[in-house]
């Protein structure tokens, strides 16, 4: 019998962990949600800012368990510095205050966005340029230095650079919820 309460110990604690785990995933969706929304992001801004797509950007917001690349994505919009969230989730480690100004952000976090294949495949660009992305995500590093060394196109080698540069956040980032100007606006 004195096993058997062991057992049922032991039980009681990994679902009160587990429970521990949901509620600061919970925490973690409404935080992002109330700092998107201060910054004056929408849901497709901060979305195509991680990069991610709007429904797992919801996922977030609603404490939904994401993958690691998506926790960065969201760490990036939020300019927290990387393993913000993983540290926050797994041990009760608060949030930082705000979001950090870009000093603090850039020198804690890559500037290079974690871009998934799905993501690649799903952009609206010519097969041959998402070849060329797909290879420089994969190849580690740098990115735009991975296209440069790649044995393709020029062509495809700058439509590549040019939409790994559509996909970083501003440079100033988003604070006043600014929004940057899309690609094809700047040349009309």
């Amino acid at each position: 019998m004195g096993r058997q309460a062991e057992r049922h110990h032991e039980a009681s604690d990994s679902s009160r962990e587990r429970l521990d785990l949901d509620d600061r995933r919970q925490a973690l969706g409404r935080e992002v949600r109330n700092r998107r929304q201060a910054a004056g992001l929408t849901i497709d801004r901060a979305a195509k800012q991680a990069p991610m797509s709007p429904e797992t950007w919801r996922k977030a917001e609603t404490g939904e368990r994401l993958k690691a690349f998506s926790y960065a994505g969201v760490e990036r919009v939020m300019r927290w510095p990387a393993g913000t969230i993983e540290r926050f989730i797994n041990d009760g480690q608060e949030l930082p205050e705000g979001v950090m100004p870009s000093g603090s952000y850039s020198a804690a976090t890559p500037v290079s966005p974690v871009l998934d294949v799905d993501f690649l495949l799903g952009l609206d660009r010519p097969d041959s340029v998402k070849v060329v992305l797909i290879r420089a995500v994969r190849a580690g590093g740098d990115p735009l230095d991975a296209v440069l060394a790649l044995d393709a196109p020029d062509a495809d080698k700058v439509a590549a650079i040019r939409t790994l540069r559509d996909l970083q956040p501003p440079a100033g980032g988003s604070e006043g919820g600014a929004e940057p100007v899309e690609p094809d606006a700047r040349s009309a």
